[in-house]
């Protein structure tokens, strides 16, 4: 056992203590942050030359976490709470199927032997298949506190259709940047009939 259950305990306490002092501000700037890193990461991930469609999909939810946080749109952010725990779980299942396969440059393909794949594709699918996938993954592990902070302080309750900063006032130096604010409000203002 690499830890033993008090001493995991204590730490996940501690951690969750000082999430818990940082105020919903510097969360939110953190999460961001961390959604940044696995655009940039995954977007090197769809360099990969196999088993690399994870990456687009990660990207797109990645994407999708901070148009939610731009808007501060209570559902958004929330069902992005659970798709972040989803995808956690996905890298986890990834890795189990294929990072054995990337690191011994297999290709299963059997003729009458079994085919490698050529240097320049294996280390392209190391680096930015496996590479990029565990550091995404390590992001993605990194954020479940910081969501979890966020969802059990009630950040992610705000105004179901985006008009409230969800339990962050204005006076706490955030607010929704006017572009993005605006668009929400044309797209959603008026119905089908009236474009």
């Amino acid at each position: 056992v690499l830890f033993p259950m008090g001493q995991l305990d204590s730490i996940a306490r501690e951690v969750f203590d000082d999430l818990s002092t940082m105020g919903p501000n510097r969360l939110f700037s953190y999460a961001r942050i961390l959604l940044h890193g696995q655009v940039v990461f995954g977007m090197i991930g769809c360099l990969t030359m196999v088993y690399g469609t994870i990456h687009p999909g990660q990207v797109a939810c990645a994407l999708f976490g901070i148009v939610a946080i731009d808007l501060r749109h209570a559902p958004l952010m929330r069902s992005y709470a659970w798709l972040v725990t989803f995808l956690l779980v996905l890298d986890i299942v990834w890795h189990h199927f294929w990072a054995e396969r990337l690191l011994r440059n297999f290709t299963g393909v059997q003729e009458n032997q079994e085919m490698w794949w050529g240097l320049m594709v294996a280390n392209t699918n190391k680096v930015c298949g496996f590479g990029m996938e565990l550091v995404c993954g390590i992001l993605r592990l990194l954020s479940i506190p910081l969501w979890f902070m966020l969802w059990n302080g009630s950040y992610l309750a705000g105004h179901p259709n985006g008009g409230g900063v969800c339990g962050v006032g204005s006076s706490d130096g955030y607010e929704v940047p006017t572009v993005v604010r605006q668009g929400y409000e044309m797209v959603t203002a008026k119905g089908p009939d009236e474009y």
